[in-house]
């Protein structure tokens, strides 16, 4: 059995961030019904792995998520100022990591003097202000990735691996991130 992420009680962790769950919630005791029915459960972070040993289940192995490498790390040849980028859908926790963090943005002002490029479902979501360019959805990862220097995720909670602290690295870009975005 894959689990991806660990599903149990998840609702109760959106609830919890004052948020509506949209997604896939079981119970834990569900939940560890499930995975003792399978032969072998997959666990794509250490972490959950441990959890799910830790409540008592065999057989657990963590396969690692991995993003294919697509390009290496190399310094931007591009004259232009130091740009930041997020790219990200309109869920729940994105959306309240994002209007989080251009509310801190907007505080800052025009001390912030670098632009911020946003991608994807987001873009719906945030509002409108100097410096950030919004390119909405794109067809082609690398059509954002060669518009940033540097990918920021601002996440404020949430659950499972954080594919937009994952993904940047596999495009040779460094990645800045709050402390809820490189947990599970």
């Amino acid at each position: 059995m894959d689990t991806h992420d660990i599903f149990g009680d998840r609702a109760q962790k959106y609830r919890q961030a004052g948020l509506e769950p949209h997604w896939f919630s079981t119970t834990i005791g569900q939940e560890d019904s499930a995975i003792q029915r399978a032969d072998v459960a997959l666990a794509i972070q250490k972490e959950e792995a441990a959890e799910l040993a830790t409540r008592g289940h065999r057989n657990i192995l963590s396969l690692p998520y991995i993003e294919p490498c697509v390009r290496p790390f190399q310094a931007t040849t591009t004259q232009r100022p130091l740009t930041f980028g997020y790219l990200g859908s309109g869920n729940d926790w994105n959306v309240r990591s994002m209007q989080a963090f251009t509310a801190k943005l907007r505080q800052v002002g025009s001390q912030f003097a670098h632009p911020m490029v946003v991608a994807g479902g987001i873009c719906k979501h945030i509002p409108d202000m100097p410096g950030l360019i919004k390119l909405g959805f794109v067809k082609e990862l690398h059509t954002f990735y060669d518009a940033i220097d540097i990918a920021i995720n601002p996440m404020v909670g949430g659950t499972g691996l954080k594919i937009k602290t994952v993904e940047p690295l596999s495009y040779g870009k460094p990645v800045l991130t709050t402390p809820p975005a490189h947990k599970a």
